[in-house]
């Protein structure tokens, strides 16, 4: 693997897909009938996975890039609300990395902290966290890097915008259990530029140029629903043709309610990420 720093800072970033998004918790209820198989039905889905406040997920996502594949695998806790907070222990594996790279993500409104000794060792000056300030970072690193962090959701509550911005055109594929939870099975497309409205205002262009995204694009999205209307998981596909690059995400809740405390690291042990890009960048 190299350790061109512009190439580290691009692995890095995609690691903040990750932030996107344990054992299942049963539900009594039966899963969700079949009425009203419309985009409503995954609104209300988002509306009460929202109100449940808190949740612990899951995650796992593999990912085609022009360096090679990137597989990730995760689980950690989050809130659902306004708050933006989430924490995550993730595994990677990289192109050329024998072995998969640990690290931790914690998130404390648009700021995305990460621990990965892996990488930040190869990065001169960077302390044991990484602080990624993602409303900063849209609005000057250009289309690749900015683009990554932020339209692919490092904010896990992402995984409820999607359902808000869903076309016309809900399948209801049928009842499935999840993790022995009972659920139904909900096949749809979400809208991309419906999705880009959703991101601060100096990311939207940068996201619309890096999924090659015009008026009528869409990606597909499959979702699962239990007895309570609660969201229990969420397939996610992607193409990104800016970077060459595709992902597939999949995302389980779990134990909707359970307290979640996130905080970020000590000052003295964080690094600022785009002040390290800029240094690289001038080396």
């Amino acid at each position: 693997m190299t350790h061109n720093p512009r190439h580290l800072a691009v692995l890095l970033a995609l690691t903040a897909v990750a932030a996107g998004c344990g054992q299942g918790s049963s539900s009594a209820g039966a899963p969700p009938a079949n009425d009203a198989p419309t985009g409503a039905v995954l609104a209300r889905a988002a509306e009460a996975t929202a109100h449940a406040g808190t949740a612990r997920f899951t995650l796992r996502i593999a990912m085609q890039t022009e360096q090679g594949a990137v597989a990730m695998h995760g689980a950690g806790a989050l809130s659902l609300g306004a708050s933006h907070r989430a924490t995550l222990s993730l595994a990677m594996r990289l192109p050329g990395l024998p072995a998969a790279v640990a690290m931790q993500e914690r998130i404390v409104g648009p700021v995305v902290y990460m621990h990965a000794p892996a990488l930040t060792r190869a990065i001169p000056g960077a302390k044991p966290w990484l602080k990624v300030d993602t409303s900063a970072l849209a609005g000057s690193a250009g289309v690749g890097l900015s683009s990554l962090m932020t339209s692919s959701s490092n904010d896990p509550t992402q995984a409820l915008s999607y359902l808000r911005t869903i076309t016309a055109g809900v399948q209801v594929v049928g009842p499935e259990t999840v993790d022995g939870v009972r659920t139904m099975h909900y096949r749809a497309s979400i809208d991309l530029y419906k999705l880009a409205d959703r991101l601060p205002v100096a990311s939207r262009a940068g996201y619309l140029r890096l999924m090659g995204a015009d008026d009528r694009s869409t990606a597909p999205l499959d979702v699962w629903v239990d007895g309570r209307g609660l969201l229990r998981q969420e397939r996610f596909q992607l193409r990104m043709p800016a970077v060459d690059a595709t992902m597939t995400l999949v995302l389980k809740l779990t134990r909707f309610g359970m307290p979640v405390h996130v905080a970020a690291p000590p000052a003295r042990l964080t690094s600022d990420f785009q002040k390290l890009l800029g240094n690289a960048a001038g080396a």
